[in-house]
């Protein structure tokens, strides 16, 4: 019996944020295309089930997704003198990276934490034009433009996580 079950874990605290994507799949084999993009956990003690199960965790990379900005303008008197919206296509860096935490006498805690983040290498810088323009009592300023600069990933990996 084929199956996959797919699954989002969002675990948030004040010291550390982590999102994994893992895929559960049993009896079935992936593309060689799939497999680069994916990343086998070896290291999973899956003994208690009588299926054979792999655990499949989303590579770090980097990725382009669309988000909305916003932008004002204000005079010298601070004044708002317009606002402009638009949406732009950047990069971002999403993924898994294999982190592990194990016993160790070594450690005055009696614990080895080797965590790994997925982030960016290299950044660009991105021209973004936003073209609906408003002035400060909420009229369309028809053909106005505004170009701004944001910074975005060129490429990401994993990197031990600092604190």
């Amino acid at each position: 019996m084929n199956f996959t079950l797919l699954f989002v874990l969002f675990l948030t605290s004040s010291i550390f944020h982590f999102d994994l994507v893992a895929s559960f799949i049993s009896n079935s084999e992936l593309s060689s295309q799939t497999v680069d993009t994916w990343q086998k956990r070896n290291d999973i003690d899956d003994s208690s089930s009588s299926s054979s199960s792999i655990i499949w965790l989303k590579k770090c990379r980097t990725m382009e997704t669309m988000i909305e900005m916003s932008k004002d303008e204000i005079g010298s008197n601070g004044e708002l003198i317009r606002r402009c919206h638009g949406q732009a296509l950047v990069s971002k860096c999403e993924g898994a990276c294999v982190s592990n935490l194990r016993p160790s006498i070594q450690t005055p805690t009696g614990l080895l934490k080797e965590c790994n983040c997925c982030r960016e290498t290299t950044m660009q810088t991105k021209r973004i034009i936003l073209d609906n323009c408003f002035d400060q009592d909420g009229n369309e300023l028809i053909g106005e433009k505004l170009i701004i600069t944001v910074n975005e990933p060129r490429h990401c990996a994993c990197f031990q996580c600092t604190n």
